[in-house]
């Protein structure tokens, strides 16, 4: 790739993609991957992808093969210095602001490629120190949601460009993770501390999309969900990855959830979330009878269905559709 970044790569210059991706393939054979390259390999994704210029730049399948070389290369240099370097790349590649729908459709596939090596390889070779040393794969793969993916979520939800797209970007890229995990084991490590410590990870997950613009309808939610309407996608989508997140404690979770909700029925978001949420409890047969058990940080029990419908008659800004889809739950709650 050349190192003048206002001359577009040799690879741009081809426009076939099938060509393109064959320039972007050679990348595979460099014997080791400096960090130097794989500053120049972001740069010129965050500049040339149609991720980010729409129809002029480098193709889908291009952009793919130089981000797949980039994060799974072999190096010679430090294993942290690598590491750091991958992980600006990606968040520079995940914060390019698409200018049209394809080009959001564009970024999703490079946030997929990034998903993937977030939590199937480095959840692989996650550091076992101490008290983490016996964790399955799983477990592991639980811990780079939380502690590299999450974190690379938060930094897109501070973003200052294009709030919407930004949350919305943030959003994908916790989905696409957290369906890569696996396992329904109980947790090797489950004291009080450890609880807390995933009740907090979830809590701010919900703070953090729920309630802002992420889950609002998006075309791009549609290449992820068809089957929904566009109200309901973002909302099916985030129950989805809440409780692959909360595996292997999905009934917990999903009281959680429904405290959460009921709380701030007041945010459409946040009713579509419930309404999908209990769909996902009925779907999946979720044991409700430990319910108050776990600490999750609530007084008091849990919402009833008359509570709620209380709380629903009096909310102004919960959207009709959205209402009526919970009264019609209420008695599967």
């Amino acid at each position: 790739m050349p190192g003048d970044q206002s001359a577009p790569p040799l690879a741009k210059l081809t426009e076939e993609d099938g060509l393109q991706a064959m320039a972007a393939a050679m990348l595979f054979h460099f014997p080791r991957l400096r960090v130097s390259l794989i500053k120049l390999l972001g740069n010129a994704l965050c500049r040339w992808s149609v991720a980010t210029n729409g129809d002029a730049g480098l193709g889908d399948t291009c952009c793919e093969l130089i981000l797949e070389a980039m994060l799974h290369g072999q190096s010679s240099e430090s294993d942290e210095e690598v590491l750091i370097a991958r992980l600006r790349a990606s968040l520079a590649v995940l914060q390019s602001c698409p200018a049209t729908d394809d080009a959001e459709r564009s970024s999703l596939k490079l946030a997929n490629v990034i998903a993937a090596w977030v939590v199937e390889q480095l959840g692989a070779t996650y550091p076992t120190k101490n008290r983490l040393i016996g964790l399955r794969l799983d477990q592991r793969r639980h811990l780079a949601l939380q502690h590299v993916a999450w974190p690379l979520c938060r930094d897109l939800l501070g973003a200052k460009m294009s709030s919407s797209v930004m949350a919305r970007r943030a959003f994908c890229f916790f989905y696409l993770c957290a369906r890569r995990l696996t396992g329904t084991g109980t947790h090797a490590v489950d004291d009080d501390a450890d609880i807390s410590g995933r009740v907090a990870f979830l809590r701010e997950v919900f703070d953090s999309l729920v309630l802002s613009d992420a889950l609002q309808a998006a075309p791009v939610f549609q290449s992820l969900l068809r089957e929904k309407s566009s109200e309901a996608r973002g909302a099916s989508l985030f129950v989805q990855a809440w409780m692959a997140a909360a595996t292997p404690h999905r009934s917990a979770a999903y009281e959680l959830l429904l405290r959460l909700c009921a709380e701030r029925l007041d945010v459409d978001s946040a009713a579509w979330v419930l309404v999908e949420a209990v769909m996902y409890r009925n779907a999946h047969g979720l044991n409700t009878d430990s319910w108050g058990l776990s600490p999750l940080g609530f007084d008091g029990p849990a919402p009833s269905p008359s509570a709620l419908r209380q709380q629903l008659r009096t909310s102004t800004s919960t959207s009709s559709a959205a209402r009526e889809q919970i009264l019609a739950l209420l008695p599967l709650l």
